[in-house]
């Protein structure tokens, strides 16, 4: 590690004051960085992962109100007839 300098740690609400390596100093805002952006993958994931859920049970509604539903009338007229052998 180069950066063994210690450097005076102080978080301005609080009366805490901390005398800590410079090394330290940086390595703890890299993993500040990294859970802040685990998390807001997270929940970007969980966001469409609802969205996922809704439209699978939407599809699945509109899947059951098509297998009750009867055949219309016309579907029958539609058939056409066989072809004659020649």
């Amino acid at each position: 590690m180069s950066n063994r300098e210690s450097v005076t740690l102080g978080l301005w609400p609080l009366p805490f004051v901390a005398v800590i390596p410079l090394y330290l100093v940086a390595f703890a805002g890299f993993l500040a960085g990294l859970a802040a952006g685990e998390l807001h993958a997270r929940l970007g994931r969980l966001r469409l992962k609802r969205a996922l859920r809704r439209c699978e049970r939407e599809a699945e509604a509109l899947r059951r109100a098509l297998a009750t539903r009867p055949a219309p009338p016309e579907a029958a007229a539609r058939e056409s007839p066989p072809m004659p052998v020649q």
